[in-house]
């Protein structure tokens, strides 16, 4: 138990490999920052009584071949898995986003995302969305099998330069947003 108390520890200052010497995570898998705030009015999407106060993570780096589950706290990229959304890039073919079991759906351009808009729009896309698709400031929402709802908003990709292909996200996470039954047709229509 002191081991997993000591390593908590040691993880929560920001130690282990991908840190430099001020203690802060580097690289292409540095750590977003994280700014919980609570909505500000209701149509920031916030549902009655402002039950659902969104988690904010600015700047999140999603190398290649890396994953983000929506769950976690902090949001953080994992290796491999391919959990709630991922990032794959082949060569000339580009990058794409990708999914298993998280509903996606590509707001239109210009469109605010917000909670209601995420639950309510069922425009949801196959496997994938291209990166080519994309430009600074478009928004998709991903909804998980959990019941965590998802804005995503596409800040950038790595200059062609770089060392490794990854994109800058900005994500806002509602937890327990779908409620159980919403979330029993999610359930329902992958089983189909």
């Amino acid at each position: 138990m002191l081991l997993v108390a000591a390593l908590a520890g040691h993880l929560g200052r920001g130690g282990g490999s991908g840190t430099g010497e001020d203690g802060k995570r580097t690289g292409p898998i540095a750590t977003a920052s994280r700014e919980a705030t609570a909505p500000t009015h209701p149509s920031d999407g916030s549902s009655a009584g402002g039950a659902h106060k969104p988690e904010t993570y600015k700047k999140v780096k999603l190398p290649d071949g890396y994953y983000l589950k929506f769950s976690d706290q902090p949001l953080m990229p994992h290796e491999s898995n391919y959990d709630d959304l991922y990032l794959m890039c082949g060569g000339t073919a580009g990058c794409d986003f990708g999914h298993y079991n998280t509903k996606l759906v590509l707001l239109d351009q210009g469109e605010q995302g917000s909670l209601d808009a995420c639950k309510q729009d069922t425009r949801y896309l196959p496997q994938t969305i291209s990166v080519s698709r994309l430009s600074k400031g478009r928004q998709f929402c991903a909804i998980t099998q959990d019941g965590l709802v998802a804005l995503v908003t596409f800040q950038g990709q790595s200059p062609s330069t770089s060392a490794s292909q990854y994109v800058t996200l900005d994500i806002t996470i509602w937890r327990d947003a779908v409620p159980g039954g919403e979330q029993l047709g999610l359930q329902l229509e992958r089983v189909r």
